[in-house]
């Protein structure tokens, strides 16, 4: 019932991964595929390991208004439906985990991060306080990150530990470049590229 229930709430414009599995046919699939796939997912968290069929994805190059491209990952819908059904362990992984100082979280948006803090500076220089900020592009910032180092942390924050070796199989595989609607052939070289540092 939760299977279907996540299935059914899942928004319909977002798109399917290389599998080939859209919300829309998970939505029709029969009470018995739905059971299946309930299997894999139990499978998955028996072995920490996931089907091949799902590590495979696409990563998209979005044009920007400034002549650049944004690459968006876009993966497996099973594997979007696996993480899904982990949600609470991982919401109180972040509960646990989260930091005052960092507004990066559920529900706010860069935009009224950067709001919250022009207001507390406004507030204080109206109080006749010093206030200074700080401001780093990190516009390049995911290209960078150190998978061994987010791995390490990971597991010694307490970070569920099949949702991490499952989730880092998918994020580590190998990927499909789509520019507009051509799809390369899959490639390893972006990601370990990012990820030896």
């Amino acid at each position: 019932a939760e299977v279907r229930a996540i299935v059914q709430n899942s928004p319909m414009w977002k798109q399917g991964g290389t599998d080939s599995i859209s919300i829309a046919f998970c939505r029709n699939m029969p009470d018995e595929a739905i059971e299946g796939l309930i299997e894999i997912f139990h499978m998955m968290d028996q072995y920490a390991v996931p089907p091949i069929q799902i590590l495979n994805s696409i990563l998209a190059l979005i044009p920007k208004p400034d002549l650049g491209e944004r690459p968006i990952g876009i993966l497996s819908y099973i594997y979007r439906l696996y993480a899904r059904l982990h949600k609470i362990e991982i919401d109180d992984w972040e509960a646990t985990t989260r930091v005052e100082w960092d507004t990066a979280v559920q529900g706010n948006s860069a935009l009224q991060s950067a709001l919250k803090r022009m207001l507390f500076d406004e507030a204080a220089v109206n109080d006749q306080q010093t206030a200074a900020e700080i401001f780093i592009d990190i516009k390049k910032f995911y290209d960078h990150i150190s998978w061994f180092r987010l791995i390490w942390h990971a597991v010694v924050t307490g970070f569920p530990k099949v949702v991490l070796i499952v989730g880092t199989y998918v994020h580590l595989a190998p990927r499909q470049v789509r520019v507009r609607k051509v799809l390369f052939p899959a490639c390893t070289a972006y990601i370990w590229r990012c990820g030896g540092r």
